[in-house]
């Protein structure tokens, strides 16, 4: 397998798992399990934005560093906007809220709008990485 190949193939294996994991958020949501919806938004997100960053040539491991670069090289650059940058933000301190503290409660509207965002954010991702391969399908 190419280099290109090997990084074709990743990029599209996180896009599934954005997929898979919006997927996972709506059954979550649907089941009243609003925690697992926010956090399953949230992973959507980092996986899509792991798939830029791959497809840039780029990879980091630690969710404060795809944070990081996800505004360096996509926010700042113009490639988003940055309201898609402030929702990536909203779902990384809810998702830790969501997963490490038990005093906060979140409402079905909350996890509602967070599942939302999340869907807006991959299909961003997913169309501008098909603008940039001229048009083919990702994933």
């Amino acid at each position: 397998m190419t280099r290109d190949e090997a990084t074709r193939y990743a990029v599209v294996h996180y896009l599934k798992k954005a997929e898979e994991a919006l997927a996972s958020a709506r059954s979550e949501l649907e089941q009243g399990r609003r925690d697992y919806s926010i956090s399953r938004s949230y992973y959507a997100c980092f996986y899509a934005v792991t798939a830029v960053l791959i497809h840039e040539g780029r990879k980091f491991g630690k969710h404060t560093s795809v944070r990081a670069a996800l505004h360096e090289c996509v926010i700042r650059p113009g490639k988003l906007s940055a309201e898609f940058g402030e929702w990536y933000n909203d779902l990384f301190n809810a998702r830790h809220i969501a997963d490490y503290q038990a005093t906060t409660v979140f409402t079905a509207g909350d996890a509602e709008t967070r599942l939302t965002r999340a869907e807006r954010f991959v299909a961003a991702i997913k169309a501008m990485l098909s603008a940039r391969d001229g048009g083919r399908d990702q994933g």
